[in-house]
């Protein structure tokens, strides 16, 4: 395999390489995820994209596992073939961890490549002690703020205006990580409605028709060069949710608010990047896996719970105001006002 038919990335010690014939989707991951391109020996995690019409014939005879609106998984043992009801069939080996993606669709390849990698991935980092959770991660100064907004809460418009203030440093949209009580960068493509996006410039920008879902943006990591930060101790969470009020209120609580919000985006992480299809074996030794990927998921958000100030902030309808408030709590950390 040449160089240029392969992307090799390196996520935090957890090395994958994706295969290719077709450029295409080899220059979107890379787009997607270019922080963490690298070039290395012994890849543990192998994908291969195939541009091709999807076939269920000539498969082994597997019985179904998972049923999804847009799937059907079968397997049997260590092995997984998923039919995403004939836009795309992947077939993978959880022992070699060697995977192959079909699809004679250009985008649906795309997408599921870029989410059964970030899958087994995840898996990996979670035996690692490195666990991903669904909110935005920045750096401001020294400090670590982890934002925990529901799904569909705004957490990537909200981050887009934070990024106005030059001290604010990325890690993450959707996917900081979690290691003891340090926060990782994760950085990869942001996903923007269509309203949201106009001040990103045209060549930073791609459409993307998600399945059964709205039209969205995806912004190339590229547009944040220089904007990345350093790891750095969490040491601030801050709880948001959505209100019809014009002005946003924002106030110090008490760190048992944020449990029930841990619990979900970090201990299950509901939302997170992933297919569940792939995530979830249903075999005996998956579930003893899981249940230890659940512990340590646990001891994780109860140390960084612990080591952190919590606010809960109700974003009102105007962003501005929205991002003045919050800035105004991230001044109040270095100054030593907020304690």
């Amino acid at each position: 395999m040449r160089a240029q038919d392969r992307l090799r990335l390196n996520f935090h010690g957890v090395k994958a390489e994706v295969r290719s014939e077709h450029k295409g989707i080899l220059e979107n991951l890379k787009r997607d995820l270019g922080y963490f391109v690298d070039e290395f020996n012994d890849p543990a995690i192998r994908i291969k994209c195939t541009f091709a019409k999807p076939q269920l014939s000539g498969l082994p005879n597997y019985r179904a596992k998972y049923y999804k609106r847009d799937s059907i998984a079968f397997g049997s043992g260590d092995k997984r073939i998923v039919d995403y009801r004939g836009r795309a069939v992947t077939i993978y080996n959880y022992k070699s961890e060697v995977g192959e993606v079909i699809s004679d669709d250009e985008a649906k390849l795309h997408e599921v490549t870029y989410l059964l990698l970030l899958s087994r991935v995840g898996e990996h980092l979670d035996d690692l002690g490195l666990h991903r959770v669904h909110g935005f991660g920045i750096r401001f100064n020294d400090h670590g703020v982890l934002g925990l907004i529901p799904e569909g809460g705004g957490k990537t418009t909200t981050l887009m205006s934070l990024l106005d203030d030059q001290r604010v440093r990325i890690f993450s949209d959707d996917t900081p990580v979690i290691s003891g009580g340090k926060m990782l960068p994760f950085p990869s493509r942001m996903s923007l409605c269509l309203n949201d996006a106009p001040v990103v410039p045209d060549e930073f920008k791609r459409r993307f028709m998600r399945t059964e879902r709205d039209e969205k943006v995806l912004i190339d990591l590229t547009y944040f060069k220089g904007r990345i930060g350093e790891p750095v101790s969490l040491d601030t969470i801050i709880l948001g949710e959505r209100t019809l009020s014009p002005t946003p209120n924002i106030r110090r609580v008490s760190r048992l608010r944020a449990v029930k919000p841990l619990m979900r985006d970090m201990v299950f992480g509901l939302g997170i990047p992933q297919l569940l299809e792939h995530f979830l074996r249903q075999t005996t030794g998956d579930y003893l896996h899981k249940t230890v990927i659940f512990m340590r998921r646990s001891m994780s958000a109860a140390r960084i719970l612990l080591q952190s100030r919590v606010y809960a902030c109700d974003f009102g309808t105007d962003r501005a105001a929205n991002k003045k408030a919050i800035i105004s709590v991230l001044d109040g950390l270095d100054d030593g006002l907020s304690d």
